[in-house]
């Protein structure tokens, strides 16, 4: 059974679900995941996030390239970020 659904963090985060396996997909700040079940997917989502979060949002702007910049800050106005 093939469904699509909807979630807002905002205007370009969303999920989708195809015939097998789960897909999240957050084009603001470039992630892409799947998973056999809706809680794999997730489970994955999250930890591309940590990982992002760990690379680019915890960064110093100088150790970070103009695009890497930019997504650290499109994370730090997605998600609060603590130190």
């Amino acid at each position: 059974m093939k469904r699509t659904v909807r979630f807002r963090a905002n205007d370009e985060t969303f999920l989708f679900t195809g015939n097998v396996k789960f897909c999240l997909i957050c084009e603001e700040v470039g992630t892409l995941v799947y998973g056999d079940t809706l809680t794999e997917a997730w489970q994955a989502f999250r930890e591309d996030l940590a990982l992002l979060l760990d690379e680019y949002a915890r960064a110093e702007d100088d150790a970070l390239s103009a695009d890497a910049r930019e997504l650290k800050q499109r994370l730090n106005t997605a998600i609060r970020v603590r130190s």
